[in-house]
């Protein structure tokens, strides 16, 4: 995607939207040199494909479509979840809570983060139930995320699920035990 303002361009890489690169028309020789410097390393495409909008609102939903739409991206590069909450905090497109991010950001504030990252996906589902949200001691509603009981009782439930999801550790009683 690339945004074309007024005196300048914006390529905004799809796959990190966190990077981008200005692009001056001044210096566009030496921008194609360092290309042809690339290509020189490795397989260079003869072919690039390109979209150019002006409006950077529009740029927001066209990746925000292709990367996290109803067909989950199908044909791009997939975001993974946490991709997608980035873009979606950054552009403010996003609806509702992350469950699964609310809990990683409190593990993360108490020091009881596990050590391999939480998927966030499987979280958001396993806590899609109220009455199972209600079981671990939390609530969202209105889009809000809440505590229904002390942290320090809720800390250690949170702790226990994403140690057992990060380590793939099959359990059929009660989290909350």
């Amino acid at each position: 995607m690339i945004l074309l303002d007024s005196d300048s361009w914006t390529a905004t890489e799809p796959r990190q939207v966190s990077e981008t690169k200005v692009i001056d028309p001044t210096i566009t020789r030496s921008f194609a040199m360092g290309w042809r410097c690339w290509a020189t390393k490795g397989v260079f495409p003869d072919r690039l494909d390109c979209q150019i909008e002006t409006d950077r609102e529009r740029i927001d939903e066209i990746l925000l479509r292709r990367h996290a739409g109803t067909r989950g991206g199908v044909g791009c590069n997939s975001w993974t979840d946490r991709m997608t909450a980035t873009f979606v905090e950054w552009t403010g497109k996003g609806s509702g809570v992350n469950v699964a991010d609310e809990i990683e950001k409190r593990l993360e504030a108490a020091g009881m983060l596990p050590a391999k990252k939480i998927p966030w996906s499987t979280v958001n589902r396993l806590l899609s139930s109220e009455g199972l949200r209600d079981r671990v001691g939390i609530s969202v509603s209105r889009s809000k995320f809440q505590l229904t009981h002390p942290e320090s009782l809720v800390l250690p439930i949170f702790r226990r699920i994403a140690e057992d999801l990060t380590n793939r550790t099959v359990v059929l009683g009660d989290p909350c035990a």
